[in-house]
């Protein structure tokens, strides 16, 4: 027993002579416990191991390239997966900033998420369901900011003349200082008429400019479901509208900024349209060009879908061309969404069978050789089990397209990131949501800025229907 204690007696003074460094598998300890080798713990108690140091709540331990361990605030809102991470590092390398919100005041049915859009550091996101002030599905849009590590909630607008049902914020666009708000089943001279709303930027807030409709607009047009904005120029559809005597035809109209309002140019129909072609159900705007969806225009079959390209000349939105996915068969509903950036096009065909998969979907690539529009690919998920509804939603920005299959995982969503290199696009990423929930819809609602590479893509359904948006950022 006495050498026993002398021994430890020896190790202590040992011990205390380093500088109070204690050194496991080393004899030059250089901290306070220096431990040369691998730890094992086949029990730990709770609070048995603390580092305390800048510590606090929802703080990440990180680690610089010297392996020296500190506590961070975290860069982007919670989640119910890795702050910040987009899933498994191994599988989702090319994106980052993992970002969800929500209505913090939202309930089911509300739909927030139901439409989005980011350009620079705003964004904006729709619930057309959401109750106001005693008024069903009046609706809502909710503008975010990005203070340069997380969307932060900037303002919560309604209408102020609205009234349930309008279903504000079914459509929403931004584009710099502008932003645009459709409501198509707004009764105004008539019946679920619609209407849009468009808002400017003022010294950090969003301020209602102008309420727009259909000068010749009659019941059920459903003008506003759809809208984009580019520069001083906004389009807007309304795929339910009669055109002479054919029913839901179809239409859109473009407005342009004159420095006081917002005022009425052209409404443009499809010369050859039918009955119940649904012209306007997806528009994009980018500098001077205009395409329009019409995704049940009869082609060489029923239902095939097509897009009408626009070209303004100054005084006028002419007729350019129009453009159907030459594979196409019936019912593929090509034409649902489109996007357009520069000479490049791309059309979604959420109903397209490309592997005799129902309701698989699929995506087509068009560029502009100086003569005319000429397709390029075809894009949808080669490795599909089941139905995506692969294109439901598309969005182009720069060199970024990303593509909502909302139907995809049983429904709880998917979407698709793709870079263009050269004159093809190949694929970047494809997304899932962390928080998977049944039936969420991830992909019911796309929207990116190729520029500052940030995107955000919605998910109605989530909850229940009270909905979410999900910001992320391409590395």
């Amino acid at each position: 027993m006495k050498t026993f204690v002398y021994s430890i007696a020896l190790l202590l003074s040992a011990l205390s002579t380093i500088a109070q460094n204690v050194g496991i598998g080393t004899n030059a300890p250089v901290e306070k416990l220096h431990i040369a080798g691998n730890i094992k713990a086949d029990t730990a108690k709770h609070n048995v191991l603390k580092i305390t140091p800048n510590a606090g709540p929802g703080k990440l331990l990180t680690s610089d390239a010297s392996g020296n361990a500190s506590w961070q605030s975290k860069t982007a809102a919670e989640g119910n997966l890795g702050y910040g991470v987009w899933g498994d590092c191994g599988t989702n390398a090319n994106v980052t900033d993992y970002n969800p919100v929500a209505d913090s005041q939202g309930a089911i049915g509300d739909w927030f998420g139901r439409a989005v859009a980011v350009s620079g550091n705003f964004a904006i996101v729709g619930a057309p369901r959401d109750n106001v002030n005693g008024n069903v599905m009046q609706g809502s849009v909710s503008f975010y900011q990005f203070n340069g590590t997380e969307w932060l909630l900037l303002q919560k607008i309604t209408e102020n003349t609205g009234t349930a049902n309008d279903q504000f914020g079914d459509a929403v666009a931004i584009s710099g200082n502008y932003a645009a708000v459709g409501a198509p089943d707004d009764t105004e001279a008539a019946v679920s008429q619609g209407s849009v709303t468009v808002y400017e930027l003022i010294g950090g807030v969003w301020v209602k400019m102008q309420k727009i409709t259909d000068p010749t607009g009659g019941t059920g047009d459903n003008f506003g479901g759809t809208v984009s904005l580019a520069g001083n120029y906004l389009a807007v559809g309304a795929f339910l509208d009669d055109v002479g005597a054919n029913n839901s035809q179809g239409s859109a109209c473009v407005f342009q900024y004159n420095g006081n309002n917002w005022a009425f140019m052209n409404k443009l129909i499809d010369a050859n349209g039918a009955d119940d072609d649904h012209f306007g159900t997806s528009v994009c705007l980018y500098g001077t060009r205009l395409i329009i969806g019409a995704y049940s225009d009869d082609g060489a079959v029923a239902d095939q879908g097509s897009a009408s390209i626009y070209q303004f000349n100054g005084a006028n939105w002419v007729f350019q061309q129009k453009i159907t996915d030459p594979t196409g068969t019936a019912t593929d509903y090509f034409g649902v969404s489109v996007s357009m950036y520069g000479d490049n096009i791309v059309v979604g065909a959420y109903a397209d069978d490309p592997l005799n998969i129902t309701f698989l979907g699929s995506a087509s690539f068009y560029r502009y050789n100086g003569t005319s529009w000429i397709f390029m690919q075809k894009m949808y998920n080669t490795k599909a089990i089941g139905g995506e509804s692969y294109g439901r939603y598309v969005h182009m920005s720069g060199d970024y397209t990303v593509i909502g299959a909302p139907s995809k995982n049983s429904g709880a969503g998917g979407a698709y990131i793709y870079q263009k290199l050269g004159n093809t696009w190949g694929k970047l990423q494809e997304l899932n949501d962390p928080a998977e929930n049944i039936s969420g819809g991830f992909g019911d609602a796309v929207w990116i800025d190729g520029v500052t590479k940030q995107f955000v893509i919605g998910s109605y359904q989530f909850g229940g229907g009270i909905g979410r948006a999900v910001f992320g950022k391409i590395k």
